[in-house]
């Protein structure tokens, strides 16, 4: 499959040293090059905000709303409105642990064959944890730990449950090597969130895999790297390994900041 990611950020930062918002927003346009997978387009904005209580504590919450179009013949479309708010702690320069928990409110809409079919809804709930390690000057370990709704290639959302270890060494200032574990499942534990529920589908992969990352300029980056997956499809208990290898640029529009005074 071949996929699109544009990125804007732009950043707004109050005249007090202890707060700060952040405005996000992306696109994302995915095409797939089969029959069993749905195109989808996928996008929207976070504003989030950051007070200090100290110089190592802050508090953190955030509020989302996201779009999900999939391509199919219903004219599916999703509105995704998300909230968090959480608690981010760095002892050391070294060291930065952060975690934040919400709720997802989805609505969806099709058209049946031209016949308005109505809307339906689900709630469900976010959480959010990162730790990132600093072993020394050129290595990091990051883990990240998400249940959160996603985009699929499915045709629908999908809940997700996500776990993600991460060793980066940077070899200079333009050059970086990374070695990605993943861990994904789309069950709902507690039965309360939005996308994927007990009739549908359930699976789970396991993947890891380098990377390799290059500078070109301070706004575009040039990644090579390798994934090598293993899926087991919970249903029939059948299991699937797959490998691939992506070539992927990135551009991410120029930084704009603002101080209010």
């Amino acid at each position: 499959c071949g996929f699109f990611v544009h990125r804007a950020v732009a950043y707004l930062r109050h005249a007090s040293p202890i707060d700060t918002l952040t405005w996000d927003g992306s696109y994302l346009s995915t095409n797939y090059q089969s029959t069993l997978r749905t195109d989808y387009e996928y996008y929207g904005t976070d504003l989030s905000y950051e007070h200090q209580l100290s110089e190592v504590a802050a508090i953190t919450g955030a509020v989302s709303y996201f779009r999900f179009v999939p391509d199919d013949f219903l004219h599916t479309r999703s509105d995704i409105y998300g909230a968090l708010i959480g608690y981010r702690y760095a002892p050391t320069d070294r060291f930065l642990v952060s975690g934040s928990a919400g709720l997802d409110y989805d609505v969806t809409h099709q058209d049946d064959i031209g016949f308005d079919t109505g809307d339906s809804t689900d709630l469900g709930y976010r959480v959010k944890f990162n730790m990132n390690y600093a072993l020394n000057d050129q290595t990091k370990a990051v883990i990240s730990l998400s249940h959160d709704v996603q985009p699929s290639g499915n045709g629908r959302l999908e809940t997700q449950n996500r776990g993600a270890l991460t060793l980066n060494y940077q070899f200079g200032e333009k050059t970086a090597f990374s070695l990605v574990a993943n861990y994904v499942d789309n069950q709902d534990y507690f039965g309360s969130g939005t996308g994927t529920n007990g009739s549908e589908e359930l699976s789970r992969y396991f993947s890891v895999g380098p990377s390799l990352s290059w500078d070109i300029t301070e706004d575009l980056k040039l990644q090579a790297s390798y994934q090598l997956r293993h899926k087991i499809f919970e249903g029939d208990g059948g299991s699937a390994t797959d490998n691939a290898a992506f070539l992927t640029i990135r551009y991410a529009l120029p930084e704009m900041h603002w101080s209010l005074f």
